[in-house]
C-alpha cells in the first residue's frame, strides 16, 4: 500500500499551518516506523489521533494496520486513554470508506480484529464506499484467520449476520473466496453458512456456477463440462477438514501463497466440489 503526504502549508492561516506541519511530522515517523513517537504524539495531542495524514486520507492507525504492524497499531489504539476518542478512531474511514477494522481484516491482521470487534462487534458491519464490510474485505484478500476470528467474536451477537456478506453486485463473501481461488476459506465458508451455497447474485450466478468455471483450478487446466466430470479429474486427492467449532484457525500464509495450483489448491478444490454436489443431492 502506497503513501504519500497529505496537502501543502502554503496558503493556510497560522493555525492550520501548524496542523499541517504537524500531521507532515506525524507521516514521516510513520513511513519511518518511528510508532513510538507517533503513540506520544497521539497522547499530547488528541485531534492527532483522528487526522488524516496521506492523501487517501488515512490516518496513522489505517498505516500502521497497513503495513502489518500488529503490536505496534495496538499499541497506538491503547495509548488512548479516553473510551470516546478510542471509538472515534475506530470509526475514521478513509477515502474509500474503509475503518480501521476494514483495513485489519483486508490484510488479515488478526491481533487488531479481536482488539476492534471485541470492544465494539458493530464495526464489523459497517460498509465501505463499495458496500464491503470487514467479512468481504477478509474473503475478497482470502484471510481466513481473519474472518473466523470476526465470525467467533461477533456472529453470536447478531441476529441477521447475512446482511455483512454481500456486496452491492450481490456476490457474498463465498462468491467472492471462489472467485480469489480460496478455495479452503470456501470450504469453511459453506461448513459455517450453508444458504450461501445457493446464493445468487445480481447477474443470477451462483457460488458453484463460479467454481465450475474456473478450468485452471483443475489438474487438466481445461473446460469441463458437467460436474460429474469435474469431481471425477480431482477424486483422488486427500479431503480438507472442518475447521473445530469455537477455535480460530492459526494464521496462514499469504493470500499470494494462496493462488499457486499446487496439490494444496487441487485438494481444496476438490472437496468444495463435493460437498457442493452433496448439497445437490441432498445428501450430508
Amino acid at each position: 500500500m502506497a503513501h504519500t503526504r497529505s496537502g501543502t502549508i502554503k496558503e493556510l492561516w497560522p493555525y492550520d499551518q501548524d496542523k499541517q506541519v504537524t500531521k507532515n511530522k506525524l507521516f514521516s515517523m510513520a513511513m519511518e516506523g518511528k510508532w513510538k513517537e507517533v503513540a506520544e504524539m497521539y497522547e499530547q495531542e488528541e485531534w492527532t489521533q483522528t487526522a488524516k495524514i496521506t492523501n487517501s486520507g488515512d490516518t496513522a492507525l489505517h498505516i500502521a494496520i497497513s503495513v502489518d504492524k500488529e503490536d505496534n497499531a495496538r499499541q497506538l489504539a491503547e495509548s488512548i486513554r479516553d473510551p470516546s476518542r478510542l471509538r472515534l478512531l475506530l470509526e475514521t474511514r478513509n477515502d474509500r470508506g474503509n475503518t480501521p477494522l476494514h483495513s485489519a481484516a483486508s490484510m488479515g491482521n488478526v491481533a487488531m480484529c479481536e482488539y476492534i470487534a471485541t470492544f465494539y462487534p458493530e464495526l464489523v458491519g459497517d460498509s465501505n464506499n463499495d458496500g464491503d464490510t470487514p467479512f468481504v474485505m477478509a474473503a475478497l484478500h482470502g484471510e481466513k484467520a481473519a474472518f473466523f476470528c470476526l465470525h467467533y467474536i461477533c456472529l453470536p451477537k447478531k441476529t441477521d449476520a447475512f446482511q455483512f456478506f454481500r456486496r452491492k453486485n450481490g456476490d457474498t463473501v463465498l462468491h467472492c473466496a471462489i472467485t480469489g481461488d480460496y478455495f479452503d476459506l470456501a470450504f469453511q465458508i459453506i461448513h459455517l453458512y450453508p444458504l450461501l451455497a445457493s446464493s445468487v447474485n445480481e447477474e443470477g450466478v451462483t457460488p458453484l456456477h463460479l467454481l465450475a468455471s474456473k478450468p485452471s483450478a483443475f489438474r487438466s487446466s481445461s473446460h469441463l463440462e458437467g460436474y460429474y466430470k469435474i469431481i471425477y479429474h480431482c477424486i483422488l486427492v486427500d479431503q480438507l477438514e472442518v475447521e473445530a467449532s469455537g477455535k480460530q484457525p492459526e494464521r496462514t500464509d499469504s493470500p499470494g501463497d494462496k493462488k499457486n495450483l499446487n496439490p494444496e489448491t487441487y485438494r481444496a478444490c476438490n472437496d468444495l466440489l463435493q460437498l457442493f454436489w452433496r448439497m445437490v443431492l441432498g445428501g450430508k
